[in-house]
């Protein structure tokens, strides 16, 4: 039996969708409340989990990644691994997956690269293991080197940079396995050994990136481009494109 137990309207929502959408039965509670002897899992916000008395207590980042990790557990799959490997697809969209012991355990597509290295941080908390390698596609440009970035400034951990040689399949494979060709990509780099990382990345763009997020400026406000100051402040993730944006405006109309 899984038991959610949160007082976060926002997280409780989403959780319900996915175990809804997955056909799952549970238990709603509220931090406080007695969990039953028959519950094997608690699902929970990070927030709230300390609150919480019971064996086995699972959250996450996200409502759906907790409730991922928790039919892990129900289902008898083992928390120490011998090596684990977190594969990281570069791009806008970043496709993320954990494999241990040749298992899948974790896959998820997030949208900032600075969101990154927290996911890979808790990853490493619930997946015990003596040796955790993050691999990293070898395309993705500054996406690539913002992920790197934040991954050495806030993690000790090895990482490899893995060519992206046949690590994108068709499209059609994506559909059959219902998920995004991004998170497909991070599975296959998580499994490709690459070349280790020993030097200290400095994010830096390209003309050709600035000159991207301008036309993307375009197309997000109709009517105004972006500075390049403005627009490499954005690629290097130092502001968002709708503040940009907002700052642009207002040097126009001033």
């Amino acid at each position: 039996m899984l038991a959610l137990v949160t007082s976060n309207p926002r997280f409780y929502h989403e959780a319900v969708a996915e175990l809804d959408s997955l056909g799952e039965s549970f238990l709603s509670l509220s931090p406080g409340d007695t969990v039953p002897p028959n519950v094997d899992v608690v699902i929970t916000s990070e927030g709230e989990r300390e609150r919480i008395e019971s064996p086995c207590v699972v959250s996450a980042l996200s409502a759906q990644a907790a409730v991922r990790e928790a039919l892990l557990r129900r289902s008898g799959l083992v928390k120490k691994y011998d090596f684990v490997s977190i594969g990281i697809d570069p791009g806008k969209n970043i496709g993320i997956a954990a494999i241990g012991n040749r298992r899948l355990l974790f896959q998820d597509l997030l949208n900032a690269p600075e969101d990154v290295w927290r996911v890979v941080k808790d990853l490493m908390l619930r997946f015990e293991s003596p040796r955790v390698v993050v691999r990293i596609g070898s395309a993705g440009g500054v996406y690539r080197d913002r992920i790197i970035a934040g991954i050495q400034a806030n993690l000790g951990c090895e990482i490899e940079i893995v060519s992206e040689e046949k690590t994108t399949g068709p499209r059609a494979e994506s559909r059959r396995l219902g998920v995004s060709k991004d998170v497909l990509s991070a599975r296959r780099i998580a499994l490709k050994k690459g070349r280790p990382l020993r030097e200290k990345i400095t994010v830096s763009t390209t003309p050709g990136e600035i000159r991207n997020m301008q036309r993307e400026s375009r197309k997000k406000s109709r009517h105004l481009t972006v500075s390049k100051e403005l627009a490499e402040a954005v690629v290097k993730g130092e502001i968002t494109l709708e503040e940009a944006i907002r700052r642009q405006a207002k040097r126009e109309a001033s």
